[in-house]
């Protein structure tokens, strides 16, 4: 199922100046990788991911993101602004937003992903922690409004900004939608939906009292964290697409969220066998009081929050949840029974 921040128009306007074969949202393969040849020859190129409207290569020293789905603008800005205060992410090599195939090309980041299992474990918890360590650097940048970044100011302005007015706001515009679909697929019950949004209006004056939202990554996994296998340091966090402003609490818990999962949510390719590196993240963050109690108070309800925004992509196939969906069941099926 596709998410909600994945539905938006074309960066280039319409499909007139659009390939014939993307007018209809699919991405021919042989034309996007004709299409960046200035960054390796086509049979040179990888391709790492792949959906109908989005295309990653690897085109040896640089990744190319080709594709409608995601606002390039503001993923180049994320990457710039992060390492414009220590935070190591991709440089940036080339962007054309306006191309018949809009791209976005990134210096390739050294190291392995934290998910490696490869990684000895005392190098993955040494990960753990620079990692929330630079994430607490990111969250010292202050932003304008809450949620996903508003593409549409961003396209008028250059500026990046939050969709939503207010922190609760953007919470329901978010998570009702999730849970109706849910239901409607059969995955929760109409009692376990509602269990949710009673949860929601517990946590509303804990929500109400954020009004400044920070600089969030928005998905740092496992898969999101490279690093140096040899001294454990980290060499980058990269995949900037899911840029939000708002609690710094809520980017911690979609971290927790991906490193409590066994398979990194819905992506099953990407098992894990290290054990739960989030106690090591918050330790590297080293939370201030306020943001302590928050993680408290509203760490279970945006754990799973974020539980059921992942669900909605996938629940799963056979009768068989994906992980984040098994886990928000079985929170709301303890909470039901007592």
């Amino acid at each position: 199922m596709t998410p909600t921040r994945r539905r938006r128009r074309s960066s280039s306007g319409g499909s007139g100046g659009l390939p014939v074969s993307y007018c209809s949202g699919v991405i021919d393969l042989r034309e996007a990788a004709a299409s960046i040849g200035r960054f390796a020859d086509a049979g040179d190129l990888v391709v790492i991911q792949r959906a109908d409207d989005h295309i990653v290569f690897d085109a040896g020293t640089t990744i190319v993101k080709c594709g409608t789905r995601d606002e390039f603008g503001i993923e180049a800005w994320a990457c710039e602004r992060a390492r414009s205060v220590g935070v190591p992410a991709p440089e940036v090599i080339a962007i054309d937003r306006s191309a018949p195939f809009p791209y976005l090309a990134l210096r390739k980041v050294g190291g392995v992903p934290l998910i490696d299992d490869r990684l000895p474990l005392e190098l993955a918890v040494k990960a753990a922690r620079e990692a929330g360590a630079l994430l607490r650097r990111l969250h010292e940048l202050k932003l304008v409004g809450f949620g996903w970044a508003d593409r549409a100011h961003f396209e008028r302005t250059g500026e990046v900004r939050g969709k939503s007015e207010s922190w609760p706001e953007e919470i329901s515009a978010e998570l009702e939608p999730a849970l109706q679909e849910l239901v409607s697929l059969g995955a929760l019950t109409p009692a376990q939906a509602q269990s949710m949004r009673d949860e929601m209006e517990l946590a509303r004056r804990a929500t109400e009292a954020i009004t400044e939202g920070v600089f969030l990554h928005g998905d740092l996994g496992r898969m999101h964290v490279f690093v140096d296998p040899e001294h454990g340091g980290v060499t980058g966090f990269v995949d900037w697409g899911d840029v939000q402003v708002g609690d710094p609490v809520w980017d911690l818990a979609i971290t927790g969220c991906h490193l409590a999962s066994p398979s990194e949510g819905i992506l099953r390719v990407h098992h894990a066998r290290q054990p739960d590196l989030f106690p090591r993240v918050v330790e590297g963050y080293e939370p201030a009081p306020d943001v302590a109690e928050r993680l408290t108070v509203l760490g279970s309800f945006y754990l799973a929050y974020r539980q059921a925004w992942v669900a909605r992509m996938g629940p799963g196939e056979g009768g068989v949840p994906n992980p984040s969906l098994a886990m928000l069941l079985g929170k709301l099926d303890r909470e039901i029974d007592a």
